[in-house]
Protein backbone atom coordinates (compact mmCIF):
# COMPACT_ATOMS: atom_id res chain seq x y z
CA UNK A 1 0.00 0.00 0.00
CA UNK A 2 1.07 3.67 -0.89
CA UNK A 3 1.99 5.82 2.43
CA UNK A 4 -1.68 7.78 1.13
CA UNK A 5 -3.41 4.42 1.57
CA UNK A 6 -1.76 3.77 4.49
CA UNK A 7 -3.12 7.62 5.92
CA UNK A 8 -6.61 7.00 4.78
CA UNK A 9 -6.47 3.42 6.70
CA UNK A 10 -4.90 5.45 9.93
CA UNK A 11 -7.02 8.42 9.62
CA UNK A 12 -10.19 5.97 8.63
CA UNK A 13 -9.70 4.33 12.11
CA UNK A 14 -9.25 7.70 13.78
CA UNK A 15 -12.46 8.93 12.75
CA UNK A 16 -14.46 5.93 13.43
CA UNK A 17 -13.76 6.50 17.11
CA UNK A 18 -13.75 10.53 16.55
CA UNK A 19 -15.86 11.51 14.20
CA UNK A 20 -16.05 15.65 14.64
CA UNK A 21 -12.53 16.46 14.19
CA UNK A 22 -12.00 17.88 10.97
CA UNK A 23 -8.44 18.46 10.76
CA UNK A 24 -8.69 14.53 10.19
CA UNK A 25 -11.37 15.11 7.56
CA UNK A 26 -9.38 17.67 5.62
CA UNK A 27 -6.31 15.91 5.70
CA UNK A 28 -8.24 12.27 4.60
CA UNK A 29 -9.35 14.54 1.85
CA UNK A 30 -6.06 15.08 0.84
CA UNK A 31 -4.85 11.64 0.75
CA UNK A 32 -7.92 10.94 -1.11
CA UNK A 33 -6.95 13.19 -3.48
CA UNK A 34 -3.03 12.10 -3.90
CA UNK A 35 -4.26 8.62 -4.20
CA UNK A 36 -6.52 9.92 -6.74
CA UNK A 37 -9.31 8.37 -4.89
CA UNK A 38 -12.02 11.89 -6.16
CA UNK A 39 -15.22 10.16 -5.08
CA UNK A 40 -14.39 9.65 -1.25
CA UNK A 41 -12.01 12.84 -1.65
CA UNK A 42 -15.55 14.24 -2.11
CA UNK A 43 -17.15 12.34 0.55
CA UNK A 44 -14.61 13.49 2.87
CA UNK A 45 -14.76 17.08 1.71
CA UNK A 46 -18.74 16.75 2.34
CA UNK A 47 -17.82 15.83 6.00
CA UNK A 48 -15.99 18.78 6.40
CA UNK A 49 -18.77 20.93 5.11
CA UNK A 50 -21.25 19.55 7.42
CA UNK A 51 -18.84 20.10 10.64
CA UNK A 52 -19.54 23.31 9.91
CA UNK A 53 -23.24 23.24 9.15
CA UNK A 54 -22.78 24.03 5.72
CA UNK A 55 -25.43 21.50 4.66
CA UNK A 56 -26.20 22.89 1.13
CA UNK A 57 -21.96 22.95 -0.07
CA UNK A 58 -22.10 19.13 1.61
CA UNK A 59 -24.66 17.76 -0.44
CA UNK A 60 -22.71 19.22 -3.67
CA UNK A 61 -19.34 17.67 -2.54
CA UNK A 62 -21.78 14.24 -2.28
CA UNK A 63 -23.26 14.95 -5.36
CA UNK A 64 -19.77 14.66 -7.32
CA UNK A 65 -19.07 12.09 -5.66
CA UNK A 66 -21.95 10.78 -6.66
CA UNK A 67 -20.93 10.99 -10.02
CA UNK A 68 -17.25 9.59 -9.64
CA UNK A 69 -18.91 6.09 -8.18
CA UNK A 70 -19.23 5.06 -11.34
CA UNK A 71 -20.76 1.57 -11.33
CA UNK A 72 -20.36 1.27 -7.88
CA UNK A 73 -24.25 0.55 -7.06
CA UNK A 74 -23.06 0.12 -3.52
CA UNK A 75 -21.01 3.20 -2.78
CA UNK A 76 -23.73 5.36 -4.77
CA UNK A 77 -26.63 4.27 -2.55
CA UNK A 78 -24.67 5.34 0.50
CA UNK A 79 -24.06 8.24 -0.72
CA UNK A 80 -27.86 9.17 -1.49
CA UNK A 81 -28.38 7.98 1.67
CA UNK A 82 -25.84 10.40 2.64
CA UNK A 83 -27.43 13.50 1.25
CA UNK A 84 -30.92 12.48 2.66
CA UNK A 85 -29.29 13.25 5.81
CA UNK A 86 -28.08 16.15 5.14
CA UNK A 87 -30.66 17.42 4.01
CA UNK A 88 -33.09 16.24 6.96
CA UNK A 89 -30.34 18.20 9.20
CA UNK A 90 -30.96 21.22 7.33
CA UNK A 91 -34.30 21.46 7.50
CA UNK A 92 -33.75 21.02 11.21
CA UNK A 93 -32.16 23.50 11.56
CA UNK A 94 -34.15 25.49 9.26
CA UNK A 95 -36.58 25.12 11.66
CA UNK A 96 -34.92 26.60 14.73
Amino acid sequence: PSQYEQAIDLLRDFLLVNKDYQIAYQLMTEAYQKAKQFSQMHQSKAEVYALYGAYTRAVDELQYAYNFAGEDHLEKQRIRARIKQFRDQEERLERL
